[in-house]
């Protein structure tokens, strides 16, 4: 019986600059799309459904890509790396924890936006729309 998981090919000591560059750049990348929905949550209606089920496959993607870095991490470290080496794996752990919260963030919000699709108003009576705009909950 074969595991629908494939297991990594595991990489040389040498690939720590590409996992640095793939870890740091994650972080960049991710702050950035984090503060754009941290917009968009003061906005209803201002995201598509499409662009929301594209965020949830890019980060929960991105999600099992952590831990694979992570092990990839952990048996850099079991091989007796450099000093310097050793001091960049440390510091892309903390960098990866760092990620990692980043990921939960997105994906918690976004979870919370699929609910304010522009789909979802327009889905939604004259009525229920009128209220909205009463209760002060429409922000265009």
């Amino acid at each position: 019986m074969t595991s629908s998981k494939q297991t990594p090919n595991w990489q040389p000591i040498s690939m720590l600059p590409v996992i640095s560059q793939l870890i740091d750049g994650g972080i960049v990348d991710t702050k950035q799309q984090l503060s754009t929905l941290e917009e968009a949550q003061g906005r209803p209606y201002a995201l598509d459904d499409y662009t929301v089920a594209r965020m949830v496959n890019v980060y929960t993607e991105q999600k099992d890509f952590l831990d694979i870095y992570a092990e990839q991490l952990a048996r850099w470290k079991l091989s007796s790396p450099s000093v310097s080496q050793n001091q960049e794996i440390e510091r892309l752990e903390k960098q990866l924890v760092k990620l990692h919260e980043l990921n939960t963030k997105i994906l918690d919000l976004v979870d919370k936006l699929k609910e304010q699709t522009i789909e979802k108003f327009f889905a939604k009576s004259d009525e229920e729309i009128g209220l909205e705009a009463l209760l002060g909950k429409l922000k265009f």
